[in-house]
């Protein structure tokens, strides 16, 4: 068939170039829109790509700074008990009067050096991350995990400790199940430093999820109605442990069931007063929802097997 001619009905049709251009990109246009089609149609019936989220914990950032404005009342309180000149008319000191007193500003120079680096010790932080991925068979993890989202109190700061101890404590219950870990410690030198990095990670780490099914932050709860079709068998569980602590720490990294053994002792050895933000986020939270093995290696590709 020479160019400019067409087919239909066992006669030939004979077109001129202009008009054979024409029809040639409207027929590429119509092909390319019927490719995206069936390519969108695949996309939604596909609802594996989605993955349900659970998350629990709070924060007491605004209570940290408590311990330090009040040392600092006090130190103030003793300067003015000695800085105030006094009233009584001046008279010259012997030589032992002046040798007592420059004895006496030495001590209290070397006070506020010593009261200065507790409270910059005391402002430093550190936000540590720590993420386990499971075998799917550790239902009975997601169940614990749920049941402390959807029962604990997270407006305290032994709230919080109570959290952190319960989800560790439901983790060291599946070792055989754990197969990949990883962890991360961040050290900042102030509080406000530290607050950052933690709302920048847990924001990561929800970013995640394509719907947080089950929420309980600062007891603000919230769970979702909406029940998920039944899916393929669910192969992956992660769940991620953020914890804001004051002072500096270190967390070992996490190449085997041992090393993440002693990370979770770690954190829940961390005593309540010290803790400033515990969040625990997993996924899948709905029973019936799905972590694949292509999720778990997109999502999560710093974990580790085991």
């Amino acid at each position: 068939m020479a160019l400019g001619q067409l087919f239909i009905q066992g006669t030939y049709l004979r077109l001129s170039p202009i008009r054979f251009l024409k029809a040639l990109r409207v027929f590429r246009r119509l092909t390319m829109a019927a490719v995206l089609l069936c390519f969108l149609l695949m996309y939604h019936l596909n609802p594996a790509l989605a993955a349900s989220g659970g998350s629990v914990g709070g924060d007491s950032w605004s209570d940290s700074d408590s311990d330090s404005d009040s040392d600092s009342y006090l130190y103030s309180s003793d300067s003015d008990s000695w800085s105030h000149p006094s009233s009584s008319p001046s008279k010259t000191n012997s030589p032992e009067e002046r040798k007592g007193q420059a004895v006496f500003c030495l001590l209290i120079m070397g006070a506020i050096v010593v009261l200065a680096f507790t409270c910059s010790s005391r402002s430093t932080a550190t936000v540590v991350k720590l993420q386990v991925g499971l075998l799917s068979t550790a239902r009975t993890l997601q169940k614990d995990l749920d049941q402390i989202a959807e029962t604990a109190d997270t407006s305290t700061r032994k709230d919080l400790s109570r959290v952190l101890t319960e989800a560790t404590a439901a983790l060291l219950r599946h070792p055989h199940h754990c197969i990949s870990g990883y962890s991360s410690v961040a050290p900042k030198e102030s509080v406000k430093d530290a607050q950052k990095c933690f709302n920048q990670v847990s924001l990561e780490e929800r970013a995640k999820f394509d719907e947080e099914t089950l929420v309980n932050v600062n007891n603000i709860k919230r769970k979702s109605t909406t029940k998920r079709p039944k899916e393929l068998q669910n192969q992956y569980i992660v769940v991620t442990v953020l914890v804001g602590v004051k002072g500096m720490h270190k967390f070992p990294a996490i190449n085997d069931n041992s090393d993440l053994n002693e990370a979770l002792q770690n954190l829940r050895s961390i005593p309540s007063r010290d803790l400033l933000a515990v969040r625990v986020l997993w996924t899948p939270q709905q029973e019936n929802d799905t972590l694949s093995e292509q999720e778990l290696l997109k999502d999560y590709p710093l974990l580790k097997q085991f």
